[in-house]
């Protein structure tokens, strides 16, 4: 007995159903990965916070320099603070956020780790600017104050430039994060919502995501609501959040 062939309209009518299950299940299949991304990046900074409490521990509660003369790189003339951390660090890759896609930012060693998160310019900052705040009892509110973020370019984050628009499209009220590629051509790091929000490590060694909307609110630094959901991090050490 032959068996009977599929029609063509049998065949397109399979072709449909699978094009529909194709569309609804590869935006939650994407949703998903993101989701495991933004996990694991968190999961960095909280490593990155292990890192850094243990530094502190061994420093007597001062953190590591942001940037330091003269660097082990001879390109670059810095040594910054991700090289400062590396004996604690056990596994390199945790320096770069799994949902980075831009080029690399700057080098943890001689050309081989990238940094895709920045420490905040205004602590323990060598060189051009002021150095009061070295060690976390110099911090008014280490709990609120930014030490580490999810950054375009691993360096340094500040407070200077006010409103800017970096290359995700996404403007923040305080201009997180304006320096330069290595080569100078691009703009560099800022904070980045790659997830919809920023992984942060708080100058108290304990790391956090915040939501993107926490950095969207008229009004003074901290947050206008009883709940405080929308508190924004402190950049500069002697700002204060909302009573």
């Amino acid at each position: 007995m032959r068996r009977r062939a599929f029609t063509l309209i049998e065949l397109l009518v399979v072709i449909a159903i699978i094009a529909i299950l194709a569309a609804i299940l590869f935006p939650v299949f994407a949703r998903a990965r993101d989701k495991a991304r933004a996990s694991a990046c968190l999961s960095n900074t909280k490593q990155l916070a292990v890192a850094m409490h243990q530094y502190m521990q061994d420093w007597d509660g001062g953190y590591p320099a942001s940037t330091t003369y003269p660097s082990p790189i001879p390109a670059y003339g810095y040594s910054f603070w991700m090289a400062m951390i590396q004996p604690y660090v056990k596994n390199e890759s945790i320096y770069k956020c799994p949902s980075a896609t831009f080029d690399k930012g700057w080098a943890v060693g001689p050309g081989v780790v990238y940094a895709t998160y920045g420490f905040n310019e205004y602590l323990n900052y060598i060189g051009r600017y002021s150095r009061d705040y070295n060690n976390e009892s110099d911090i008014p509110n280490p709990s609120l104050t930014a030490l580490i973020a999810d950054s375009v370019a691993g360096s340094h984050f500040h407070d200077w430039d006010g409103p800017t628009k970096g290359p995700d499209g996404v403007t923040l009220p305080d201009g997180m994060l304006r320096i330069k590629y290595a080569n100078g051509s691009e703009d560099g790091g800022r904070l980045r919502s790659r997830h919809n929000g920023a992984n942060i490590v708080y100058a108290d060694a304990h790391a956090a995501f915040m939501p993107l909307e926490r950095f969207y609110h008229s009004g003074p630094l901290g947050d206008v609501s009883p709940e405080k959901k929308l508190q924004r991090p402190i950049i500069h050490p002697l700002a204060k959040p909302a009573p």
